[in-house]
């Protein structure tokens, strides 16, 4: 609280105010943004992207330009492309944050390395190759996140390797279990 001659001002409550109203007018980072984010900086992006919850799967995704044929997806499959990229990497981490969150199946599917490794067929909507860029994969099926979860869990019990699963830690700190910062590049060691 300030005081100002015979007014009190509470400062907290209008930074906190202030701070809201700027994150709501900053626009979602843009698809070459999003490629470019570290790790950490992209899963915590993807927490936060509200088309996790869309019910409308088939225009959660993205769209594709009737004239170009190009496919454009949608933040948070981008975002989701993004980390499965590296998902490999983040193995441990991504199989304990699972647990609590259905739709980190999403990012294990949209890895190739993982997908192979655990001998999943990827129930991905939208794939990332660098050389040809986004790609909508039309399915006769969709799971939902849940199903997607009970196939990950079950597979990464079968066929984890020792100490796989046993070491559930972000990227970046391997001694910490708090969130990795952006400036660490979220690496695992």
């Amino acid at each position: 609280m300030i005081e100002c001659g015979m007014k009190r001002f509470l400062l907290i409550p209008a930074l906190v105010m202030g701070a809201a109203l700027f994150a709501a007018d900053t626009p979602p980072p843009t698809i070459p943004e999003i490629e470019r984010l570290p790790f950490d900086a992209a899963f915590q992006q993807w927490l936060q992207d509200p088309e996790q919850a869309t019910t409308n799967v088939y225009t959660a995704f993205g769209s594709t330009d009737a004239k170009t044929g190009t496919f454009t997806p949608s933040t948070f499959e981008a975002l989701t492309c993004r980390l499965g990229q590296e998902a490999h990497l983040h193995e441990a981490f991504l199989a304990s944050a699972l647990s609590t969150n259905a739709q980190v199946s999403a990012i294990l599917d949209s890895s190739p390395v993982l997908c192979r490794r655990y001998a999943v067929n990827s129930g991905a909507m939208v794939r990332y190759d660098p050389n040809d860029g986004y790609t909508f994969v039309m399915r006769g099926w969709v799971d939902g996140p849940d199903v997607r979860r009970s196939v990950w869990l079950a597979a990464i019990k079968t066929n984890a390797p020792p100490n796989a699963a046993g070491n559930p830690r972000p990227p970046g700190r391997p001694e910490s279990k708090g969130t990795p910062s952006a400036a660490e590049g979220g690496k695992t060691p």
